[in-house]
């Protein structure tokens, strides 16, 4: 396999029996080529900082939940104001629980929950993880945070996931 990975650039040998990875040439052709994490998407609002509902939801979910953006790119490395959250779920949530009204769509919800077929959204041990509010957030991985940031949308959206990318470059 490695062999494969040198044939499309994506690692090289460091030595003998050694190989080092291009990030940068792996995080791009992770972003060109993934499809989305599949799964259910549920759309809700609320009023309240996207930010205090995700706080709360970690309360409720605990480990179950890994956030995205607009709030867990936030978390890492603040650029933007967070006015959208995607959450990431391992089941179902209470929505009138967590304060949430059941949108029309995509486009009126500040909060998209979603219950993903792909579980590489959610990070491998040890959990990423940030604090927010005294309350610990699961966080996705952040590859995912920057492919969702595009996928939203937004020239601001667009510059914060540019920033999560030299980040994630200088961080792996």
């Amino acid at each position: 396999m490695l062999h494969q990975l040198q044939d499309l650039s994506l690692v090289d040998r460091a030595g003998r029996g050694r190989w080092r990875p291009d990030q940068k040439a792996l995080l791009d052709r992770f972003l060109a080529e993934y499809p989305g994490p599949g799964g259910s998407e549920a759309y809700f609002y609320t009023l309240d900082p996207v930010t205090d509902v995700t706080v709360r939801a970690a309360g409720v979910l605990g480990p179950e939940l890994a956030v995205s953006a607009d709030v867990g790119p936030d978390l890492i490395l603040a650029w933007r104001r967070p006015s959208k959250v995607i959450w990431y779920v391992r089941r179902l949530i209470a929505a009138s629980e967590l304060g949430l009204v059941q949108a029309q769509g995509q486009h009126d919800a500040n909060v998209v929950v979603r219950m993903p077929k792909d579980h590489s959204v959610f990070p491998a041990p040890p959990p990423v993880a940030a604090e927010a509010q005294g309350a610990e957030i699961g966080l996705a991985d952040p590859a995912q945070m920057v492919w969702d940031l595009h996928d939203l949308g937004r020239a601001d959206r667009i510059e914060a996931a540019e920033e999560l990318y030299k980040w994630l470059l200088k961080h792996p």
